[in-house]
C-alpha cells in the first residue's frame, strides 16, 4: 500500500492501518445483505485499509480487497459502483489510470472523492474527504501512487 508522501497535504502524516472483515466491508455498501451475498459469490476473502488524517473531517485511505479471481474483482467493482450511484454527484475518468473510475460521492458532513481499480484478484479504493469540498487531484495522486504499488 502507498505512503502519504506522494500527497502534498498528507505528507509526513502516519497512517493508521487495519484489517478488514466481511462485515466491515459490507458496511460500506448501502444494503448490506446484498452485499455480502454479492461478496460471498465471488469469493471475497479480506482486506486492508491504510487511513491519514488531518484534522477531524480531512482524511484520506486506501482499501484493497481480495476477491477470487479477476473477473470476480472487476464484478464486485461493477456491484460497489453502482451501488453507490445513489449518492453519486459526479462520475468521471481518472487522468493516468485508463482502468479507474473516479466518483464524487455526497455523503453526511460532505463531499468524498472515490477512485476505484482493480489489478488482478484485488479491487483498489481511493478515497479522499475535506471540511472543504476535496480537490479531485488529491485523489488522482493517491490512486496513481496506489495503482504504481498494486499487484
Amino acid at each position: 500500500m502507498p505512503s502519504a508522501d506522494g500527497v502534498a497535504e498528507f505528507a509526513g502524516t502516519a497512517p493508521v492501518q487495519r484489517g478488514l472483515t466481511v462485515d466491515d466491508a459490507a458496511a460500506a455498501h448501502g444494503d448490506t445483505a446484498r452485499a455480502r451475498a454479492a461478496m460471498d459469490t465471488l469469493g471475497w476473502s479480506g482486506g486492508k485499509r491504510r487511513e491519514w488524517y488531518r484534522g477531524a473531517r480531512t482524511w484520506m485511505a486506501v482499501q484493497v480487497e481480495q476477491l477470487a479471481g479477476e473477473a470476480e474483482a472487476f464484478d464486485y467493482d461493477l456491484f460497489a459502483l453502482l451501488d453507490a450511484c445513489h449518492d453519486a454527484a459526479a462520475a468521471y475518468a481518472v487522468p493516468g489510470l485508463a482502468d479507474a473510475v473516479g466518483l464524487r460521492l455526497r455523503r453526511p458532513g460532505g463531499v468524498v472523492e472515490r477512485v476505484s481499480f482493480v489489478r488482478g484478484a484485488r479491487r483498489y479504493t481511493v478515497e479522499v474527504a475535506g471540511a472543504q469540498q476535496p480537490d479531485a487531484a488529491t485523489v488522482t495522486a493517491l490512486a496513481v501512487a496506489a495503482a504504481s504499488v498494486a499487484r
